[in-house]
């Protein structure tokens, strides 16, 4: 098994109970970088009505483009329906440096504003 497989399997096994842990409405989504732009591989949670197979948000894609995507942690996007959401992009890097994966939490916050 490759480096980039262990990782992204192990953090695939995380993604659901990271849902369940996390109050309120939220997703968990896991990204293959090496599948840009329909990376997710793993997701739990409806806050995008995104699922496995769909592509990557604009921001991670142009994060990935620039060779350099960095970890975001609570930053703000909407929806285009207009809810609000607090994201983390957790970027995950094999052992020489290489983005791997992204793990994502989104959690609409429409109702706290």
């Amino acid at each position: 098994m490759t480096e980039a497989r262990l990782i992204l399997d192990t953090l695939a096994a995380m993604v659901e109970p990271l849902h369940q842990s996390i109050p309120g409405s939220n997703e968990v989504v896991l990204h293959d970088l090496a599948k840009v732009p329909h990376s997710i591989v793993a997701i739990s949670g409806h806050v995008t009505e995104r699922q496995v197979g769909s592509p990557a948000t604009d921001s991670l894609l142009r994060a990935v483009a620039s060779g350099s995507p960095e970890t975001a942690v609570a930053y703000e996007t909407r929806l285009p329906g207009g809810r609000e959401l607090r994201s983390s992009t957790l970027i995950c890097r094999d052992s020489e440096g290489t983005p791997v994966a992204a793990l994502c939490i989104n959690i609409d916050v429409t109702m706290w504003r």
